[in-house]
């Protein structure tokens, strides 16, 4: 499932839009394996049945780490509903008053949405007092991650991918392989206006940890 552009939107930066059934249904392919691509390149979660990068509430395990910087597998995080901590063992087979004997208090235990800090923006969850413990899925976050519209500069990459693919293939015969913006270069263009380095300059902020 798009979501950072659409076959419209890119049609309005074609200098010839497409006009058949055919053609418009090999650009929305182009579409999802330029989107698949960013999402690989990024490090996003393509399994979870949400676009990568748009928002969603998700529940997470993880294992502790034994330092106070906890790193989530989404950001930026605009709401954090529940975090639960356990020093002796996993939280996934606790019984519901087991599990609550273990929730943590946002602004007591870890920093909350109105710290003075960004850790949120990059996905980082702070323990206040000493250290997550080290273990095995004996954290669980509940959380909400992402962005409600894309972000221009992640659109304005997209862009820049699909029509650098678009003007490979009539020279070269060059499309996306797999699903991993790594093995998507082509040498046809090797300076830095070169389509596909621009767009990575753009996607290197986004990387997750």
């Amino acid at each position: 499932m798009a979501f950072l552009t659409s076959v419209a939107a890119v049609q309005r930066w074609l200098p010839q839009p497409v006009s058949s059934v055919t053609q418009e249904a090999q650009l929305a392919e182009l579409v999802e394996a330029v989107e698949a691509a960013i999402a690989s390149y990024t490090g996003r979660d393509q399994a979870s049945g949400v676009p990568p990068f748009a928002a969603a509430t998700t529940t997470e395990f993880y294992n502790g780490t034994g330092r106070a910087l906890l790193v989530l597998r989404r950001h930026p995080v605009t709401a954090i509903a529940g975090v639960w901590c356990s020093a002796t063992g996993p939280l996934t087979q606790l019984s519901v008053d087991d599990l609550a004997a273990c929730r943590l208090v946002e602004g007591v235990d870890y920093l909350g949405a109105d710290a003075p800090n960004d850790g949120w923006q990059a996905g980082l969850l702070e323990r206040i007092r000493g250290v997550w413990p080290e273990g095995v899925a004996n954290l669980r976050i509940e959380y909400t991650a992402g962005y409600e519209t894309p972000p221009a500069d992640l659109t304005l990459a997209a862009h820049q991918l699909i029509l650098g693919a678009l003007e490979s293939l009539p020279r070269g015969g060059r499309s996306l392989a797999g699903e991993s913006l790594g093995s998507y270069r082509y040498d046809l263009l090797a300076s830095d206006s070169d389509p596909v380095l621009a767009a990575k300059r753009i996607l290197d902020r986004y990387c997750e940890y």
